[in-house]
């Protein structure tokens, strides 16, 4: 292993102890949380939506649950592991 991948390494740990990148990790909670909460929303939105037999409308709901929860994951994966995952 030469100089420069141990100094990558070492400076990778730092910033991952750094105060900054904690704070990173909860504002991603707290993100993560709140894609939560629109979810349910508009899950209840969808309910309702049932009841007008509106479809095209409950369909364009469920795309966008689909990307929230997309969202969603991604936010906690970097609360609880503090990297971000490729896409």
């Amino acid at each position: 292993m030469g100089k420069k991948n141990k100094n990558k390494k070492r400076h990778r740990k730092k910033w991952l102890r750094s105060c900054e990148h904690k704070s990173d990790r909860r504002t991603a909670q707290f993100i993560a949380r709140q894609l939560g909460e629109v979810q349910e929303q508009l899950c209840d939105l969808v309910a309702d939506l049932r009841t007008f037999e509106h479809y095209s409308e409950i369909e364009n709901a469920s795309w966008c649950l689909r990307l929230l929860q997309g969202m969603k994951t991604r936010y906690h994966n970097f609360a609880d592991n503090g990297v971000w995952e490729e896409v």
